[in-house]
């Protein structure tokens, strides 16, 4: 079973950080992050957070309306809901006030990575260091051009802005950290691994360097690769992402580790009940390894629940039906594979079989 890739994708480290807010506004309770609130109801959903805030700005802003950071601010949260449209205005009416706030530019260049014009992001980017001295919002704009150049695979390109950051701090663990995945990119194992073990060395809590370590290691079959997800499950215990690379571990461990690998996926299915994947992966061992084929079938039944295009579950559940010899029922799920996977060779194969 091939193992299934996960936190690979570059998104997540070109949307993982902004250019820093250190501007001072009217109200400094105003919050513009996803994550603080100035409210403290828990139950209040993102969404009602959000407008409550943009209600507060637009008050301020009707009472101070050549205040420029104000609009920056509703700008930021427009982007958070996907208002592309009126964070462009607002942006554009922050920097029809002020020209020169390299902060300003920083949200531009959010504006634009979001519309996909990725070479006018990067030219509000270099606008903003040409505006800036500070050293701590210059690495911010180098390590964010860092990133859209290895967006596009310009990794000799990227590796230029990561140094430039190390050139202002050394011990910077996110430059690490993006220097150690743009050598994964290039097919560099020895240098990623050393720049991200140093990015934990700098860093004792970055739960991404942590997983980028253990798929690193789980694909050269190195056990170090365990500890490293048991690291960045100590940083967030129920991450399902690290559950569920542990327990590929496990799974493809030579030999298997077959009990470990269901312990883990079963505190999958505890957090995540619905999680297609965990139920399918115990199924697999129950099949494959286990030879328990009912419980595999309820196993495959529950992910199929989750997915009902799962063809993969259909075959392997008929499977489990023609080794106990319930032909009509692997027929049955062999075809149901088919209709979803047209031309699916093991189902075909399976048919073959049973269909005698």
């Amino acid at each position: 079973m091939k193992h299934y890739i996960i936190f690979i994708s570059l998104l997540f480290i070109l949307l993982s950080f902004s250019c820093i807010n250190n501007n001072k506004t009217e109200n400094k309770n105003v919050s513009v992050t996803k994550t603080d609130s100035i409210y403290d109801n828990t139950e209040m959903n993102t969404a009602q957070v959000s407008e409550q805030i943009i209600t507060e700005l637009n008050k301020k802003i009707n009472k101070a309306p050549k205040n420029a950071n104000l609009y920056n601010e509703r700008s930021k949260l427009f982007i958070n809901k996907g208002q592309i449209n009126n964070a462009l205005k607002d942006i554009k009416k922050a920097l029809e006030i002020d020209s020169t706030n390299a902060l300003f530019y920083c949200t531009l260049s959010d504006i634009y990575f979001e519309m996909g014009k990725i070479q006018n992001c990067i030219g509000s980017l270099k606008k903003a260091i040409s505006l800036n001295n500070s050293h701590r919002i210059n690495i911010d704009v180098l390590l964010k051009l860092a990133k859209l150049e290895l967006y596009q695979k310009e990794y000799f390109k990227a590796l230029e802005y990561i140094n430039g950051a190390l050139n202002t701090d050394m011990l910077n663990p996110r430059a690490y950290f993006l220097k150690g995945f743009t050598y994964k990119e290039m097919g560099d194992t020895a240098k990623a691994i050393s720049n991200l073990q140093t990015a934990v060395e700098q860093n004792p809590e970055y739960y991404d360097a942590y997983m980028q370590l253990g798929l690193l290691f789980s694909a050269k079959k190195d056990k170090l690769s365990e500890a490293y997800f048991k690291n960045a499950l100590k940083i967030k215990p129920v991450s399902i992402e690290a559950l569920y690379a542990l327990g590929m571990f496990y799974q493809e461990d030579e030999p298997p580790q077959i009990d470990k690998a269901v312990e883990t996926y079963s505190k999958i299915i505890e957090t995540d009940p619905d999680n297609k994947k965990a139920h399918y992966n115990i199924g697999y061992l129950n099949l494959v390894f286990l030879k328990h084929y009912y419980e595999a079938i309820n196993n495959f039944t529950n992910a199929i629940q989750n997915d009902s295009n799962y063809f993969q579950a259909y075959y392997n559940r008929g499977y489990c039906y023609e080794l106990l010899k319930d032909y009509e029922n692997a027929k049955t799920d062999y075809k149901k594979a088919l209709k979803i996977k047209v031309n699916f060779p093991k189902a075909i194969q399976g048919l073959n079989r049973v269909d005698k």
